[in-house]
């Protein structure tokens, strides 16, 4: 399954209309029988309950059922909260003196002295909140819901890999979560930039140097024009990109970006910044390629004098994952 797209990439869908066009858009690229596609129908499961949309509600809670059963058997936790919820659902459609919720229907306002509806133990909430620990005991996929958050920032602690194989695998994953996340939110989002570094990333473990060239281009695109020119986060694409062309041994193209980024680096931090080092760290490497080893010395001087002042200095920066593992230099 592209677990990829389950744990809050994509951005937050909290209307009905939303969660309608996301839940075409998994159809169309996992498959209509897939355990996000059941996750989602959940979701709107719940928001059709809280609009009053009984029967649609219970058409899609029935349509997670079945594809919940197909994938982890009629037994697993995913499954019987799915349908203590369909009956409580099918209970509240037979006249059930049971409130639906205890929050406002999505655009409706509270009003003082208007009893606010509580929620029904096991609506489609329940399979949002289905914990997700014994599915991924078992090895089985989980099918429980999610809450729909913004694309998280690219982390410096990289997932482990065992083979080749199974970073393929987080590449297509990648890749599509990808294509999904530009319809949900535009091709020039900050959150498109976080995921292409990370596709990135995962290109490098391969070796796939010609493939990350156009995704860092595409990153550092959008940084400039949502963020500046100048901007602290366009000198990491501008790093991230200049690394590239080193390993390449592009020095042409590679200098100029690591003259840029250095230069935003100084204006924003100063120039005895550990993020300052982190650039002339990376620029000493292309001048001793490009025979400039007094240049070289001079910066990875510099680079050790600011070190030395941040030992132990908690502001230091991490690490950054791109290049860091199988496939760099």
């Amino acid at each position: 399954m592209f677990g990829a797209l389950n744990y809050g990439a994509i951005m937050k869908c909290d209307t009905i209309p939303d969660l309608e066009k996301f839940l075409k858009i998994q159809e169309q690229a996992l498959g209509e029988s897939s355990a996000e596609v059941a996750t989602t129908a959940s979701k709107l499961a719940d928001l059709y309950a809280l609009a009053e949309r009984f029967d649609e509600a219970e058409r899609l809670l029935k349509r997670a059922l079945t594809i919940q059963q197909n994938l982890v058997g009629f037994h697993h936790d995913d499954v019987e909260n799915t349908r203590k919820s369909l009956e409580k659902l099918t209970a509240l459609k037979g006249g059930s003196k049971q409130i639906l919720s205890s929050q406002p229907r999505p655009n409706q306002q509270e009003r003082p002295g208007k009893p606010v509806s509580k929620p029904v133990d096991g609506t489609a909430k329940a399979s949002s909140a289905a914990p997700r620990t014994q599915a991924a005991q078992s090895g089985k996929p989980s099918t429980s819901g999610t809450k729909f958050g913004a694309m998280p920032e690219i982390s410096s602690t990289r997932p482990t890999f065992t083979n080749s194989k199974t970073v393929e695998d987080a590449i297509k994953e990648t890749e599509i979560e990808l294509e999904l996340l530009k319809q949900m939110v535009g091709a020039d989002h900050t959150s498109v930039a976080d995921l292409l570094t990370r596709l990135a990333d995962l290109y490098c473990r391969l070796r796939m140097y010609s493939q990350m060239e156009p995704v860092l281009v595409d990153a550092l695109k959008i940084r400039e024009a949502a963020c500046g020119s100048t901007h602290p986060s366009v000198s990491t694409e501008l790093k991230n990109l200049a690394r590239l062309y080193l390993v390449q041994e592009r020095f042409a193209l590679a200098e100029p970006l690591f003259k840029r980024a250095l230069a935003i680096r100084e204006r924003a931090y100063g120039r005895m910044h550990p993020r300052v080092a982190d650039i002339e760290e990376q620029y000493a490497h292309l001048l001793r390629k490009t025979n400039r080893a007094y240049l070289a010395e001079t910066l990875d001087q510099h680079v050790s004098a600011i070190r030395a002042q941040h030992i132990g200095d908690a502001g230091s920066p991490r690490k950054t994952s791109l290049f860091n593992g199988p496939g760099s230099w």
